[in-house]
């Protein structure tokens, strides 16, 4: 029952400290995946990025991280820490991650060390995922103006058309991917 009650305080304390600081950042990490999101393609890539990247909680985490932690360093010290170009993160299960991004894509690091890389590449239109324990393995390639072909949850290829229905088939096929990670 004391948890209780210390849980519904807890709530009530932080509501209160985000809704009466009238502490409104400028959301820098927010805004920096929503312009790289922006800048790989037709609105169907994008739209299909972002399904692939809300199935492992990038969005979650960036929004909470924006929202939670780098306002707040930002209403106190007057500086958001986004703008060195690294940026610490939070994972669901609480693990840091420290996260850099270049000209070809971008540098996922955690606290142990462990770093998984994600590069385009403009010559095939493609993006690849590697890690020291596994060589680059291509997870989406455009195929033309109209398709692009992305892992699924099983391994292979799958073609999708840039459309509607194809967005809809690809976020049907990672579903189950996107309730294990929740």
């Amino acid at each position: 029952m004391k948890k209780t009650y210390f849980m519904v305080g807890l709530v009530m304390a932080v509501s209160c400290s985000m809704t009466m600081s009238s502490c409104f950042g400028s959301f820098n990490l927010t805004r920096k995946l929503y312009s790289w999101n922006q800048s790989i393609g037709d609105k169907w890539i994008q739209e299909i990025a972002f399904i692939a990247l809300g199935c492992v909680g990038v969005y979650g985490i960036v929004s909470f991280a924006d929202v939670v932690v780098l306002n707040t360093i930002e209403f106190w010290s007057g500086s958001n820490p986004v703008a060195s170009g690294e940026i610490k993160v939070k994972g669901h299960n609480g693990e840091d991650f420290l996260v850099s991004r270049d000209a070809n894509g971008a540098t996922v690091t955690n606290a142990n060390g462990d770093v998984v890389r994600f590069d385009y590449n403009e010559a095939d239109k493609s993006w690849s995922v590697s890690s020291a324990d596994m060589d680059a393995v291509k997870f989406m390639t455009l195929v033309d103006d109209n398709h692009v072909q992305a892992i699924g949850i099983d391994g292979a290829m799958h073609t999708y058309t840039l459309d509607q229905a194809g967005v809809m088939a690809y976020s049907a096929a990672v579903a189950p991917a996107m309730m294990a990670n929740r």
